[in-house]
C-alpha cells in the first residue's frame, strides 16, 4: 500500500481502444511523476501521462515506418492534450526525456510496447487553482 502525499500514489490506467474505457491497469503505482522525471517539475505534477505505443497493432505498417508512425500518433494525442489543458487554464510540457527502461519496467511494458512520450499536466506557476 502507498502511503505519503495523494499524489505520490495514483493508478495506473490504459485506454482500451476498442472499447473507448479506461482500464486499471495497477490500483497503487508510487508516482509516474517520479520514474518519468527528468525535471523537478514533473515529479510534482498532479498529472503525467505516459504515451505507449502498442507496435502489435500496426499490422500494415512496415517495420521501417513504425517509429514514424509511433511519433506521428503521440503527437496527435498530445496536441490534444495541450488544446484541452489550453481551454481549461491548466499547463502541460511534452517529455521526450524520460528513463524508458525504469519506466517501462515499472508500468510492466511487454517487449511490443515502447514509451513515445510523456506529458505533464498542472496548473500554472502563480495561478489558482480553478477546480
Amino acid at each position: 500500500m502507498c502511503r505519503g502525499p495523494a499524489l505520490a500514489c495514483s493508478p495506473v490506467l490504459t485506454k482500451e481502444l476498442a472499447n473507448n474505457w479506461l482500464e486499471i491497469l495497477q490500483r497503487e503505482f508510487p508516482g509516474v511523476g517520479g520514474f518519468s522525471a527528468r525535471h523537478d517539475f514533473a515529479a510534482k505534477a498532479p498529472l503525467n501521462l505516459v504515451l505507449v505505443a502498442d507496435t502489435t497493432r500496426m499490422t500494415v505498417v512496415s517495420e521501417e515506418d513504425i517509429g514514424f508512425y509511433k511519433g506521428a500518433d503521440a503527437g496527435f494525442i498530445s496536441q490534444n492534450i495541450h488544446l484541452f489543458c489550453a481551454s481549461e487554464g491548466l499547463a502541460t510540457v511534452v517529455r521526450a526525456s524520460v528513463d524508458q527502461g525504469l519506466l517501462g519496467k515499472a508500468l510492466n511494458l511487454k517487449e511490443h510496447q515502447r514509451i513515445v512520450l510523456a506529458q505533464s499536466v498542472g496548473y500554472p506557476a502563480g495561478h489558482a487553482q480553478k477546480f
